[in-house]
């Protein structure tokens, strides 16, 4: 009888859960894209309702697809089962019962993540099919209302730390009854079955078609004089030729190149005829052919990797390469060049999407989301590939669970049928990015960059630049060295698109005082070939600094007298890249400054600048930065405890001076949150400053954000970590007991 039942532990048939020899796998959503869940398959098995059990013939699914669930979902799973339109449960990981015949069993097992625990209970939720494109949309219109449902299962209580919408929309699979309208029609955003041996390319022109038609001004090549610096590989010749207007509308490929140097012989050279390639590049030409384009741009094949000088030139023009191309073919699932691209010349995948057939009504899985495998696969996971993906009008994702594409407007996916879909078929211009409507509401994506879609985002450039920083660190670089290369386009794009001035060391200018803020997260090693102040001196997860979400429309809005110059190699007195006074801070502002000794102090003025920057032998003149602000000396190994914030990542001290009480927040990784590193007096710089409220409070406060010090020799010092205080708006008179003063000194 074992050999009839599925085990939810071991994910072989077997025992049930609770008589499994194996501990919990956890790493719950690990179980849609493990070896065991490709291997199963849905076929072979009797598909009629008298085949169902008892315990699947009482869900009736198919009716319950049939029902409207409400539009806002209750999050907390402490009371569930809550909503039955919404939640149903199924029982604990060690109770259920799920029978190898039973084709709804099998499906369910298909759908359930690994569990952490015997004890979790399963719920099956019920969602609206967009949320599989689109997640954390609450709105309600008749066009979502015409769109299909279907059914995921999450676990309570849930391991992963996300929200019930999150995990029944984002991640994991979905069940998807195949039904139709009045007219015959399946409806929108129905489960769509894909051959597990082709590609679906009609699917695919159409999205191009319908991207080129309705998103006209938001998903087009940006063409710039760079190019023609470029060359490409004509894929029905096989030689290189240079680019030119006749074969602008080119591809480009982003994949996961491996481990190991590799050449390719005639690489970067107009004319070569090319010989066996490595297999992710010959089936990346064969789509291309397939797909009806003619031209592709590859970087081992298109760059003489050979020739550093010529490297470097194209290295330098990422952004217009990526910017320029009609689409990016992203190689999802393969770890190296020699991967082949799943059902492209006949490579086949070996997953299955669910599939049962219940009384006459097809079932059909999703698959796994686009938002969970950007993350999760191969390619998802290297640094290099982010700016070739966020630089791109269009990505076609080809994984070998099932093709996806994100172009600056919209996702489609291969198991998704959206050529009825509302949402799809609309126009999507420049002016959906201005006022409400549901168009902009939808306008999230996974991998979407507004880089390329016509937008101002003069507003939003700290925002987009934090971004795109956080989830580029969370990624891995063989070298180190490598970790400003491989931003490189987005900075490009960024200076294009909003900062004007420049960059250095991978910090903007016009917010440099913001950018400095920067935090490693828990995990992250430090790196000596970057100077300390700038986050690609780290090794792993960084969050960016920047203002609370209330003042990022303006960071700048609360000044004082701060200038910054950057180093120059020719040994003159370095050049100034930014600089605010307390003046520019208009008057009604300045009065949320009660008593503020800022305004008290005269700036020092353009002249005596860190003597060092002038000094020929002076060795880390490329490293280092020079900041003229106010500093506090002082001790904190008086501040108190206060606790640690629920994700573990920021400590919060409290500390008493002149009968005002002061918050501090530090990062976890810092040396502040240990006691035998706040001893002694510390060298703190003052960076920038906000003022708001907390929740319901009449109080306002300051928040001063602040860099740590350490001395390295006179008036030279490496930057240790960022601390935020919180005084109160009536208590500034405070930072003359920490020893204000305002002095230059050189970061290095």
């Amino acid at each position: 009888m074992d050999a009839l039942l599925l085990c939810l532990v071991c994910r072989r048939r077997g025992p049930t859960a609770s008589k499994c020899l194996n501990a919990p796998p956890g790493r719950e959503l690990n179980w849609f894209i493990s070896e065991a869940r490709e291997s199963l398959r849905f076929d072979n098995i009797s598909e009629s309702s008298h085949s169902l059990c008892r315990r699947c013939k009482k869900l009736d699914l198919p009716a319950w697809l049939r029902e409207d669930p409400p539009i806002q979902v209750d999050r907390d799973l402490k009371k569930l089962p809550g909503d039955r339109r919404v939640f149903r449960q199924l029982g604990r990981v060690d109770t259920i019962v799920l029978k190898y015949n039973c084709p709804l069993c099998r499906c369910l097992f298909g759908l359930i993540p690994f569990p952490s625990k015997l004890n979790q209970k399963v719920i099956l939720v019920l969602s609206w099919s967009m949320y599989r494109l689109e997640a954390s949309i609450s709105m309600d219109t008749s066009e979502r209302r015409t769109t299909s449902k279907y059914i995921s299962a999450i676990l309570d209580p849930t391991e992963t730390g996300l929200e019930v919408e999150d995990l029944s929309s984002t991640r994991g699979d979905g069940l998807c009854a195949v039904m139709h309208g009045p007219d015959g029609f399946s409806k929108p955003l129905s489960a769509v079955e894909i051959d597990p041996d082709c590609i679906d390319y009609m699917s695919i022109r159409r999205w191009l078609r319908d991207c080129d038609i309705l998103h006209s001004s938001t998903c087009q090549p940006r063409i710039s004089t760079d190019l023609h610096k470029i060359c490409l590989i004509d894929a029905r010749s096989r030689r290189l030729i240079t680019y030119s207007s006749r074969t602008s509308e080119y591809l480009a490929l982003t994949y996961v190149w491996g481990k190991g140097d590799q050449h390719v012989l005639g690489a970067g050279t107009p004319g070569t005829l090319l010989g066996e390639l490595p297999r992710t590049i010959e089936d990346a030409i064969a789509f291309t052919e397939d797909l009806g384009k003619r031209y592709l741009w590859v970087d081992l094949v298109c760059i003489d990797q050979s020739n550093e000088a010529k490297k470097s030139e194209q290295i330098s023009i990422m952004s217009a390469i990526y910017q320029g191309a009609y689409a990016t073919i992203v190689a999802f699932s393969g770890a190296s060049a020699e991967a082949s691209l799943p059902r492209v010349r006949s490579n086949g995948t070996p997953y299955r999407q669910l599939k049962c057939s219940i009384d006459g009504i097809s079932l059909l899985g999703f698959g796994p989301t686009l938002s969970q495998l950007v993350w999760e696969l191969p390619w998802g996971c290297r640094a290099w590939t982010f700016q070739e993906a966020v630089l791109s009008p269009k990505t076609i994702y080809i994984s070998k669970y099932h093709v996806y594409m994100e172009c600056n407007a919209l996702t489609y996916c291969e198991t998704l049928d959206d050529s009825r879909s509302p949402i799809h078929q609309a126009p999507h211009t420049t002016e959906y990015f201005k006022g409400e409507n549901y168009l902009q509401q939808v306008n999230t994506g996974v991998l979407r960059s507004p880089l390329t879609a016509n937008v101002n985002l003069e507003n939003n450039a700290l925002r987009l630049y934090s971004l795109y920083v956080t989830l580029y660190s969370r990624r891995e670089l063989t070298k180190q060295s490598d970790a400003q290369h491989a931003f490189s386009g987005i900075l490009q794009a960024l200076q294009t698109a909003s900062y004007k001035e420049g960059f250095t060391w991978a910090l903007p200018h016009q917010d440099i005082n913001w950018a400095l803020l920067w935090e490693p997260m828990s995990g992250a090693q430090r790196s000596e070939r970057f100077p300390t102040w700038s986050w690609l001196s780290w090794r792993g997860d960084v969050v960016p600094g920047q203002p609370t979400v209330d003042g990022l429309q303006e960071p700048h809005r609360y000044t004082f007298d701060l200038t910054t110059w950057k180093s120059s190699t020719s040994g003159d007195s370095g050049q100034k890249i930014f600089a605010k006074s307390y003046d520019d801070m208009e008057a009604e502002d300045q009065e949320s400054f009660i008593d503020d000794p800022l305004a008290e102090t005269l700036p020092a003025g353009d002249g005596g600048r860190i003597t060092q920057l002038q000094k020929p032998d002076f060795e880390a003149r490329d490293l280092a930065l020079c900041i003229e602000s106010f500093v506090l000396t002082f001790d904190p190994s008086c501040w108190t405890a206060r606790g640690i914030s629920i994700s573990n990542d920021y400590h919060f001290f409290q500390m008493r001076v002149d009968s005002v009480d002061i918050s501090i927040r530090v990062i976890a990784t810092s040396e502040l949150c240990d006691r035998s590193g706040r001893q002694g007096k510390k060298t703190f710089l003052l960076l920038s400053r906000n003022v708001r409220g907390d929740g319901d409070e009449q109080q306002m406060w300051v928040y001063s954000y602040l860099l740590l010090l350490g001395p390295i020799d006179d008036g030279i010092f490496e930057r240790r970590c960022a601390l935020r205080l919180k005084i109160p708006q009536d208590g500034l008179r405070v930072l003359k007991s920490l020893n204000l003063t305002r002095r230059q000194i050189l970061l290095v």
